[in-house]
């Protein structure tokens, strides 16, 4: 069907949609649209004003009305059939045949393949991507969902949304709390709605889930819910979480600890009905380089995807945490524009490039604080403090003869000859600088500052890894620290992109499965889970991180030079915690010496609160030396050493982390690499063995560690599979 046709059908199904809700009608009386539920999911869909994308969602909205009202009337007219306590109808033919039906539309709906990113016709709306028109398709079905759930509680179990949103199938502890459902299922609305802009041109068609939601909701507080005359729906309302928990994070509080927060990055797993044991390409990891992977292999290609996740979440070391009734970034964070190109094509292509905002400690310094070896943190001038670091830099980078563009001109393309920086690769960071002619103390600034690159000092980081920073950014300081740590991504955060991405991927998710072997047999690829299940494919591709390969059994063993590299592992076992400080500060910045006794490397305010002025606090962000690693839990020790090293007169009263270090599935946090590693197994851990492929921003060319060089090679290693995919097609085809 062509745009003209979509919107003439569109706009009739949406006005039926709207008089079922008011008028009494069969819902025979509908089945004439019945055939447009029908159109095949490869279908272009044209963006209606009224429906979006979700017309058949809408007609199915238009027969649960019509269902609805058709009970309505019937407790109208039999008023003594409703007698039970718990709100079930008495049984009777009548009614039994409103039941069958209610089912019948849950199996509907269920059936219904949600849209995708690439099925949606781009309307050319800045402000209305497709991932908008996706959104709100997920809230009609929220919303019919609400409605027949609401209507016939008996139905509870049969919600089987085909949707790896945590909020959108049957929690098992909720099958028989119907009053839950309904108030999940109505705060799920509007948790979708929220992360909508205001500017979107969607807003016409947010109305009708909204007056759905807002009818179980109401308006009401907490101090009067439990009062005389409210709607019983309301008691458990604010008893449960609506937004799920991961068992990753830690926060505390003066009043006490938790363990595991909230975030969007909870999905649920594929149904295990629709699991096989056979895929086209296993994808091991749910981080951006596996997200990435998964994803264009299943969109592009059509190939049958499984992606494997040992967490029970999304993004590996990348979410976004929600607490203190602000959105944190507990791993993977700051992104720039255009010099990071991949990360900067997947924000556009889900509209979220208007949610970029800035951290202040980067972005707007106004105070420099510096911590010399073994001493105290003392205010520095900022101006001064720069202009030396560069100063430094300048003889840093010029080796002789050499400058730092000649010595590393592609650092997309590190091994492009000359290639020039493979000669100083042996060299660490400190090794350069003992080279050197310049005052001790801008030594020791500069050594602060580039430590800040791998939460470690300069003798452990590589010297060519610093280089590979400062050519990034663009051959200055400055211009380093502006791309690496200024701008990051509001409105849901890093996890809203992963979210996003996983909306547009076609294929199945199992999560809580940790792999702990890859077997290699003729033409197959087996993986093992530590849970005991066995999944077979083509090929595979793992994210694992480096420092975590070992733990993996890899048949025929990795190579003796990966297996060298896996050893050796990245340096980065630091630290990141978010601390909530009293009052608000405007911007600042503190390092310190990493060859003292402070375990603090560097930190910055992020932002002032963003909650009321009577919550008013500054947040900042804290990145702790991985040789000296702080206890999560111990709350004295992490706010004492953070004021005696950082900042002195700062007044904790609260600070969230993920404990990286020792995280199983990660043990580190972005890669560093020290000396002699670049050169000697770059290549190697980027070359496929067999019919395994390896993709993490671990060993990415660009920006390794960050997550445009997780998608980098993401997507550099799905275009192999698919090459190769194809191959095999052609070959079977003769």
């Amino acid at each position: 069907m062509g745009a003209t046709q979509v919107f003439m059908i569109s706009s009739m199904v949406y006005w039926e949609a709207m008089s079922s809700f008011i008028v009494d009608q069969d819902t025979d009386a509908l089945s004439y649209l019945d055939v447009f539920c029908q159109l095949p999911c490869s279908l272009k869909r044209y963006p209606c004003p009224w429906t979006g994308v979700g017309t058949a969602t809408f007609i199915y909205l238009a027969k649960t009305a019509a269902l609805v009202r058709r009970l309505r009337a019937l407790r109208r007219s039999s008023p003594g059939m409703f007698q039970r306590s718990d709100g079930i109808t008495q049984d009777t033919p009548y009614y039994s045949d409103l039941l069958r039906q209610a089912t019948a539309l849950i199996q509907s709906i269920s059936a219904l393949e949600a849209p995708t990113v690439s099925s949606v016709t781009d309307i050319g709306d800045l402000f209305t991507p497709p991932g908008h028109f996706i959104a709100m398709e997920q809230c009609y079905r929220l919303a019919a969902l609400l409605e027949l759930t609401r209507a016939f509680p008996e139905v509870m179990g049969t919600h089987v949304v085909q949707n790896h949103d945590a909020g959108l199938n049957d929690d098992e502890q909720e099958k028989n709390r119907p009053v839950e459902r309904v108030c999940n299922l109505a705060l799920r609305i509007l948790w979708i709605m929220e992360g909508i802009p205001v500017t979107s041109g969607t807003v016409s068609t947010q109305l009708l889930p909204l007056i759905i939601a807002g009818s179980v909701l109401g308006l009401v507080s907490r101090e009067n819910i439990a009062g005389e005359g409210y709607h019983p729906l309301y008691n458990p309302l604010f008893s449960f979480h609506t937004m799920p928990s991961t068992r990753d994070g830690y926060l505390w509080t003066p009043s006490g600890e938790t363990i595991g927060l909230s975030t969007k990055a909870v999905i649920k797993s594929t149904l295990e009905s629709s699991i096989t044991e056979t895929y086209d390409v296993i994808v091991i990891g749910s981080g951006f380089a596996g997200l990435i992977a998964a994803r264009n292999l299943s969109r592009d290609s059509g190939t049958r995807v499984l992606l494997l996740e040992g967490r029970d979440r999304i993004g590996g070391r990348t979410w976004t945490a929600n607490a203190l009734g602000e959105d944190f970034e507990m791993g993977g964070t700051w992104r720039t524009n255009r010099h990071q190109p991949h990360v900067f094509t997947e924000i556009h292509r889900y509209g979220l490039q208007f949610n970029l905002k800035t951290s202040s400690g980067t972005a707007a310094v106004e105070h420099t604080f510096y911590t010399p070896q073994d001493s105290r943190p003392a205010l520095v001038d900022t101006l001064a403090t720069n202009l030396a670091v560069q100063n430094v830099a300048d003889a840093f980078f010029s080796i002789d003869g050499l400058s730092s563009r000649e010595l590393m001109p592609y650092p997309h393309d590190p091994f492009r000859l000359p290639a020039l920086w493979t000669k100083y690769d042996h060299l660490s960071a400190k090794d350069r600088l003992d080279q050197l002619d310049v005052s001790q103390r801008d030594k020791d600034l500069f050594d602060a500052m580039i430590s800040s690159f791998g939460a470690a000092p300069g003798s452990e980081c590589g010297f060519t890894e610093v280089l590979r920073w400062y050519a990034l950014g663009g051959h200055s300081m400055a211009g380093t620290f502006e791309l690496a740590g200024m701008y990051k991504l509001g409105g849901g955060g890093m996890t809203s992109l992963a979210r996003a991405i996983l909306d547009d991927y076609r294929g199945h998710v199992v999560l809580n499965a940790v792999v702990e072997k890859v077997e290699q047999q003729g033409s197959t690829v087996v993986v093992f889970t530590k849970n005991g299940r066995r999944f077979e494919a083509k090929y595979c591709i793992s994210t694992i991180p480096l420092n975590c390969l070992s733990d993996v059994s890899f048949s025929p063993p990795l190579s003796p030079l990966r297996m060298e590299a896996v050893r050796a592992g990245h340096i980065n076992k630091g630290s990141k915690v978010h601390f909530r400080l009293a009052k608000p500060e405007p911007g600042w910045f503190s390092m310190a010496n990493g060859y003292g006794t402070s375990p603090w490397c560097f930190a910055f305010s992020d932002h002032n609160s963003t909650t009321d002025q009577a919550d008013s606090a500054n947040f900042c962000i804290g990145f702790g030396y991985g040789a000296r690693h702080i206890d999560t839990k111990a709350s004295t020790e992490m706010i004492t050493t953070f004021r005696n090293n950082i900042r002195p007169e700062a007044e904790v009263t609260a600070y969230l982390t993920h404990d990286w270090a020792n995280d199983s599935l990660a043990k580190g946090t972005w890669s560093c690499w020290g000396p002699d590693s670049m050169s000697r197994w770059l290549k190697e851990l980027q070359r496929p063995e067999g019919r395994v492929h390896f993709a993490s921003a671990d060993w990415a060319d660009g920006w390794r560690g960050f997550i445009d060089g997780a998608i980098e090679r993401g997507t550099t290693v799905g275009w192999e599979i698919e090459v190769l995919l194809a191959g095999d097609n052609a070959i079977a085809k003769l």
